[in-house]
């Protein structure tokens, strides 16, 4: 199965760039992001570490239980998009 990309956010999503830093929200094994943009940074937040460590999109993953501490750290970072498919 291939997973559709989150395109009726296409326009809203950054272009590609080394300093572009992306939240995948409710992530899993897989990001629905569009393969034809490259970004700095791609964290994801999901409930599973297994199936987050599995997907090849992230640079970073942000397992539920540690929630609370993680969203702190990122929510005072810079974030150029966070999005999830419903």
């Amino acid at each position: 199965m291939t997973p559709l990309p989150l395109a009726q956010y296409d326009e809203e999503l950054p272009g590609s760039g080394d300093d572009v830093r992306v939240l995948d929200l409710c992530s899993s094994w897989v990001s629905h992001f569009p393969t034809d943009r490259r970004w700095g940074r791609v964290d994801g937040l999901g409930l599973n570490r297994e199936e987050l460590s599995k997907n090849p999109a992230l640079d970073f993953c942000f397992p539920l239980r540690r929630l609370r501490v993680e969203a702190l750290n990122v929510a005072t970072n810079r974030l150029h998009f966070a999005g999830t498919q419903s």
